[in-house]
């Protein structure tokens, strides 16, 4: 699912530098929210793409489904960390927190995430509002935990996103995607992934020739047909 690859790299790179976690904003990380937040004294946000439902069908296809996918905020805090404001650590929290004060952090963070989503001035807000058609009821969840004494506090906001359809493989893409790859060209972690996408939209083969693979095996037709690489 492009569009979803889309969204989530959009919403990465809209909150990057606007929140108190500065450019701590991280894509689909693996490890638990409080297991990525001990590595860093500061506030550090994770984007996921959760579940997704998809409209399919004898008139739709499955390549260009298009439906609601679940988008993932998670936010967490330490009671030691310090807070960067545009560009400058202007904050240092060095003694115990109290509840109120990490209460009071993950809701202007949260506040700041919504800004940062919404502003007309960040170009990736407008790309990740092109990308989100629409949105349904937003959830938010608290969690907390100790870990080697230190107390961690995060919030989970849930965000269901229509997505536009994805370019059906070999059409022409939209100006949606014309714009998309244009703006990803200048971030140093997508452009690499351009030829990729570029492939995917065009609907060629993005994995190795099977020419290749049966030369590098040594595989005989025979082979190559039951190991079902052509």
């Amino acid at each position: 699912m492009l569009s979803r690859f889309a969204l989530r790299a959009a919403t990465v790179r809209a909150l990057r530098g606007a929140t108190w976690a500065g450019s701590r904003v991280m894509d689909s990380e693996l490890a638990a929210i409080d297991d990525v937040a001990a590595e860093h004294p500061q506030p550090v946000i994770v984007v996921y793409t959760d579940d997704g439902t998809f409209k399919t069908g004898p008139h739709r296809g499955l390549a260009g489904a298009n439906g609601m996918q679940s988008l993932v905020i998670e936010i967490a805090v330490t009671q030691r960390m310090t807070v960067e404001h545009q560009g400058e650590q202007v904050i240092v929290y060095d003694q115990t927190w109290t509840d109120a004060k990490m209460e009071l952090t993950l809701d202007l963070i949260e506040r700041q995430v919504l800004c940062a989503l919404t502003d007309p001035n960040n170009v990736w807000g407008e790309m990740w509002r092109r990308f989100a058609v629409a949105t349904g009821d937003r959830t938010s969840n608290r969690g907390n935990s100790v870990r080697e004494g230190v107390r961690f506090s995060g919030r989970q906001i849930m965000i269901p996103v229509e997505l536009p359809r994805d370019p059906v493989p070999g059409a022409k893409p939209s100006a949606l995607w014309d714009d998309f790859r244009t703006l990803a060209a200048t971030d140093p972690e997508l452009a690499p992934a351009l030829a990729m996408i570029d492939a995917a939209l065009a609907g060629s083969q993005v994995e190795p020739d099977w020419t290749v693979l049966s030369r590098a095996y040594a595989l005989t037709a025979g082979g190559a047909d039951a190991l079902m690489v052509r």
